[in-house]
């Protein structure tokens, strides 16, 4: 079992600042307290089934204030209380190996991991531009509780083939994550989605004495924040809005990466060669529109001239590829070793400006050449030298 607490007490103060009379700074006092203790806890049980559960809990008791002072064309004083929260997070996974032949050369295994996790976060923030009446100020207060969790299932085989050493593993998994917020203020709403996947899986690695070959082929997601996915406006700054937009989808990334090694000669040179191929569909994309002058928001409120409204849009088509070629070649009787090394970089990412969508393309070939010596055991150097040519074009999609 593994606890830790941790206390901490803090003041910060800002002096505002006057100009001919005219407030033209703000005045900010700040007090806070915390507490935040951690709880894990870690088991293992029985031979034949692997079953590991872990919890771990933080609290942060914020209890203080913060006022402060803002002037633009007006006056506003501010009272908040510090953000105080607790959250917790658990994770149990279970597995079984079956094994397929002697010496467990070939095998084949199942496995649930199971993980939870739940925030709750408190804070109030009262608006004194009325001296004598004090107002909730909606905007910086809040009450909400968010929750997670994801289950996950999997089965993988796994093939060995002595005669070649090289193995192959196949794994197929299917992934649940919930996504869940209660909010309490500044409006009572619940938000409640959940995102499914497919998820499989493929190795192939062959290790020899001189040659090393390794393939593999991976998926996995990428979840949108609760932030993003809230049908809601976010206009704490009226001059920076921020939107969320509840149609998102979850990114979906294939990656392959391919390597191969080997070694020949009486000097015993060394090759290497690495690529790795990503592309990501349904990724999230940032889309910025600026208004020129107060334009109305369907779905929203008035947006005031000279602002900007942030939002978020799923994208297809992120691709990212970089193919690395290496080779080491020792030099015996100088006591050192020459490397030379050849690496191509490609970028094609999605993007608005505005409206429109733009796909910015980049490339970026590395060429490196370095020498290592080891003259004696007290003296030894290094040179190298890099270049690295971008190239980048944008395209209206």
């Amino acid at each position: 079992m593994r606890f830790a607490d941790t206390r901490s007490d803090s003041y910060q103060s800002y002096m505002s600042m006057v100009n001919n009379g005219i407030p033209v700074g703000g005045t900010t006092q700040t007090f806070n307290k915390m507490n935040r203790y951690n709880i894990s806890e870690r088991f293992y049980t029985w031979r034949l089934i692997d079953l590991n559960i872990t919890f771990d809990m933080s609290n942060d008791d914020g209890s203080g204030f913060r006022t402060g002072t803002l002037t633009s064309t007006a006056t506003r004083r501010e009272l908040q209380s510090t953000s105080d929260g607790l959250s917790r997070k658990m994770t149990a996974d279970i597995s079984k190996r079956i094994s397929l032949s002697e010496k467990n050369y070939n095998f084949l295994d199942f496995s649930y991991t199971f993980t939870w996790e739940d925030s709750h976060k408190l804070k109030t923030s009262f608006d004194l531009a009325d001296a004598d009446k004090a107002l909730i100020d909606t905007t910086n207060t809040y009450n909400f509780t968010n929750d997670y969790n994801t289950h996950k299932a999997s089965v993988e085989l796994g093939i060995t083939f002595p005669k070649i050493k090289a193995h192959l593993n196949v794994k197929s998994a299917f992934s649940s994550a919930g996504i869940n917020r209660d909010e309490n203020f500044p409006e009572k709403s619940l938000y409640d989605k959940r995102f499914n996947a497919f998820l499989p899986s493929v190795s192939f690695g062959s290790l020899k004495m001189m040659n090393n070959i390794i393939v593999q082929y991976m998926t996995y997601t990428q979840l949108p924040s609760i932030e993003q996915l809230r049908p809601y406006l976010n206009d704490a700054n009226p001059y920076m809005l921020v939107a969320g937009n509840q149609r998102l989808k979850q990114s979906y990334s294939h990656h392959l990466h391919a390597g191969y090694s080997t070694m020949f000669g009486k000097a015993n040179n060394n090759i290497m060669i690495v690529v790795d191929v990503k592309k990501t569909d349904d990724v999230i994309a940032y889309k910025r529109t600026f208004f020129t002058q107060a334009t109305y928001l369907p779905e929203w409120d008035n947006a005031p001239a000279q602002s900007t409204l942030t939002s978020y849009e799923n994208v297809d088509g992120w691709w990212v590829a970089k193919a690395d070629i290496k080779w080491v070649r020792p030099l015996r009787k100088l006591k050192s070793q020459l490397t030379v090394n050849a690496v191509l970089n490609y970028d094609d990412t999605p993007s608005f400006v505005d409206d429109v969508l733009n796909r910015t393309q980049s490339y970026a070939p590395e060429l490196r050449l370095g020498l290592r010596a080891n003259i004696s055991r007290s003296f030894r150097f290094s040179v190298g030298t890099r270049t690295s040519p971008t190239e980048t074009s944008k395209t209206e999609a």
